[in-house]
Formats: structure tokens, sequence, C-alpha cells
């Protein structure tokens, strides 16, 4: 009696069921032509079955790497925004600091145009 690991490999592999056709074969239940089909219909029913569980998983994860550069791309834009966001509120800043200091500076000098007739 195999182990439960082996059972299932030899059941995976099918030798537990072509064992099984060819004890058929040998009491004369069917015949080899009739195990070799049996056997082959139920190679190519696994075989398909394989073939669409790799293709589901290839489609998965297809699906799945779309979805993660989707979502990159989303917080991607995001920062993207709020880069801008900050750049423009920086230079706002300094337009309205120049501002200022051009506007104190036009003040300085009219102050001072005041104060030199007064002294004289």
């Amino acid at each position: 009696m195999p182990t439960l690991t082996t059972r299932r490999i030899l059941s995976y592999e099918g030798i537990l069921l072509r064992n099984h056709l060819d004890g058929g074969v040998a009491k004369g239940a069917l015949t080899q032509e009739q195990a070799d089909a049996k056997w082959n219909a139920w190679k190519a029913q696994q075989d398909g079955k394989l073939a669409a569980k790799k293709e589901g998983i290839v489609k998965d994860n297809a699906q799945k790497v779309k979805e993660a550069i989707a979502a990159e791309a989303k917080v991607n834009q995001a920062r993207a925004e709020e880069i801008n966001k900050k750049r423009l509120a920086a230079e706002q800043a300094a337009a309205q600091e120049a501002a200022e200091q051009a506007a104190e500076a036009a003040e300085a000098p009219a102050e001072s145009a005041e104060e030199a007739p007064a002294e004289a």
C-alpha cells in the first residue's frame, strides 16, 4: 500500500488507472485496445483540465498586473497633483513676498522724499 503522497502522485499521473485497466485486461473484462482507449480519453481530459487551469492562472496574473499598474498610476497621479499644489503655493508665497518687498521699497523712497523737504 503506497503512502498518501505516493498514491496522489500515481493517481495524478494516471498510473493507478492504467494498473486498474491492465487488471481488467488480464481478467478478460476488456481488450487491450479498449483499455488503451479509456486511458487515452482520461489522459486527454486531464491534460485539458490542466491546460485550462494554467490558462486561468495566467489570465488572473495578467489581470492582477493590470490592476497593480492602474493603482500605481493612480497613486503617482495623486503624488504629482500634491507636488504641483505645493509648488504653486510656494510660488504664490514667493510672489506675495516679492510684492510686499516692492511695496515697502516704493513706500520708503516716498517717505524719504517727504522728509527731505520738511528738513529744508
